[in-house]
């Protein structure tokens, strides 16, 4: 069923173009049995009116080009630009009235209407002519090389070689059609998503849009429908029509369209940007605007100023500019830093006031106007914020937690730990790579001492060894075993351990230390 009212409106939209309604039907037996439709009539009437406003538009924007294409005069100081302007409003009105006409009218889905059928017999016609140029060649006379004639060679006496080319086989499946070759594929031209608010009744909004301007695809996500339109008609018919219903919606400019952003480096900090304005118009450039940059948190003014142009064929010139009332620039690619974008109209994120039809929000009071159309003028204490609802900060304000938050780049994390594959010493391949190694306790150690060597050796202490296996704890029991008989021979060692933590110096530990071996005696042997 969708099918068949999709075909309906395409048999009965006219796409806006005029046709001879003084065209005979297919055969005279049905002149009989059509008749006039009303609502035709109508769509008729308003497509002229259309075409009409279209030829006067277009005619009132080639006089406006003209004026702009003056270098020497801006296009403002001359005495038919206010004229030109108004007349040019009241197009832009008339359109829009015809439009919202032509929206109200139903659509016609009788097939024996006089209007339907002319629209019929015409896309017959139409591709009828298609096909019959799809079928005529045009004849093109062969190349000398290709007309001559093939000499003859004696190939009696020359033995064949013999080829094996295992792909032969390959060959056989592919056609290669040398005269396609060269064709290329157009390129289906795409169109950013028009981004519609989320509201309970949207399953009839999307209805609505689809009877009147088509099929769309529709996708939903963070509270936005966004609807991809298939063709530049159908785009500009859906944002009128939801803007003639008063839905709520913003677009987003194509990255063809939006202007070409350079910096101008070497100028004086004092530079007018009138001038640069006027500079570059007169190299034929469609200049936008000249701002100064400034800082982003301090607002000083920097050197450099920022140039938005229009995307004209010769925009990409516009580097090759080096110098300016002969002084030498250097104009280079504007890189902003990466910040959310904000709309100052209804404060919401991801776009401009300029592409915005939603309802305008004031940050101060939070009524249906602009901020810069508030009452109140001075600064709000405790304002309440609009996006998230809480008290003390405003939409703008970075911290709030309906604030889009930048995301950080993605870096490369280095997880290479040079000590897990440092060389161990006295350890094998097979007990490296065994997962269920026992201790070795047959591993080297140094010899143990007995008593006398040990008493021996109190002035030159060693490292003590690592404990891991039978032999080093063996070794840890006979040191405190004699720890335990010094103990006894000595027993104020014992609070001159305890002193020695408030001394403050290593010669008064020292002096501590020696006080309390001092009545001790050789032991006798």
């Amino acid at each position: 069923m969708e099918g068949d009212s999709e075909g309906a409106k395409r048999l009965c939209a006219l796409d806006g173009t005029p046709m001879n309604m003084d065209e005979s039907v297919s055969s005279p037996q049905n002149q009989n049995t059509f008749h006039n439709c009303e609502n035709c009539q109508k769509r008729w009437d308003n497509d002229r009116r259309l075409a009409e406003v279209n030829i006067t538009t277009d005619y009132f924007k080639a006089r406006f080009n003209i004026l702009h294409s003056d270098p020497m005069k801006p296009a403002k100081e001359f005495p038919q630009y206010n004229e030109l302007m108004t007349q040019l409003q009241v197009a832009a009105k008339e359109y829009e009235l015809v439009m919202g006409e032509r929206i109200s009218i139903p659509l016609c889905h009788d097939s024996n209407c006089y209007y339907n059928i002319v629209k019929a017999n015409k896309d017959a016609e139409l591709n009828s002519k298609m096909s019959n140029n799809k079928n005529e060649v045009p004849f093109t006379s062969p190349t000398r090389r290709k007309s001559a004639k093939a000499r003859q060679h004696d190939n009696s006496n020359v033995n064949p070689i013999s080829l094996n080319n295992k792909f032969n086989s390959l060959g056989n499946d592919v056609d290669l059609n040398e005269e396609n070759t060269d064709e290329i594929a157009p390129v289906k031209e795409t169109f950013p998503p028009i981004m519609v608010k989320y509201t309970k009744e949207y399953g009839k909004m999307l209805a609505d849009t689809t009877r009147v301007c088509g099929h769309t695809e529709n996708k939903f996500g963070n509270g936005i429908i966004k609807m991809y339109a298939s063709s530049k008609e159908q785009y500009d018919s859906l944002t009128k029509f939801l803007k003639q219903q008063g839905y709520e919606y913003y677009l987003i400019k194509p990255r063809d369209k939006r202007p070409l952003k350079v910096v101008i480096k070497n100028l004086p900090p004092d530079q007018d940007t009138t001038d640069i304005e006027t500079e570059f118009k007169a190299k034929n450039f469609s200049v936008i605007k000249a701002t100064r940059l400034t800082q982003f948190r301090t607002r000083k003014p920097l050197p450099f100023f920022l140039l938005e142009l229009n995307r004209t064929p010769k925009v990409e010139e516009v580097y090759s500019v080096k110098s300016f009332k002969n002084l030498q620039i250097e104009v280079e690619p504007f890189r902003g830093r990466q910040q959310i974008v904000q709309c100052f109209a209804c404060n919401s994120f991801n776009h401009v006031a300029e592409q915005c039809q939603m309802r305008a929000r004031c940050l101060k009071c939070g009524q249906n106007h602009q901020t810069n159309a508030c009452s109140i003028k001075e600064r709000v204490d405790m304002p309440t914020c609009i996006n998230c609802g809480k008290v003390g900060h405003v939409a703008a304000y970075r911290g709030c937690e309906n604030f889009p938050k930048i995301k950080p780049p993605l870096t490369r994390r280095n997880t290479f730990n040079a000590n897990q594959y440092s060389t161990r010493s006295n350890l094998s391949f097979a007990r490296a790579v065994d997962p269920n190694k026992q201790p070795d306790f047959n591993s080297s150690f140094p010899p143990l001492q007995t008593a006398q060597n040990n008493t021996a050796n109190i002035t030159n202490p060693t490292s003590f060894p690592e404990l891991g296996s039978k032999s080093e704890i063996s070794q840890l029991f006979e040191a405190l075993n004699e720890l335990k008989k010094l103990m006894s021979e000595c027993p104020s060692l014992i609070q001159a351990l305890l002193q020695m933590k408030h001394a403050k110096t290593p010669e008064d530990k020292l002096q501590i230390l020696m006080i309390a071996f001092s009545p001790v005696q050789p032991r006798s042997t």
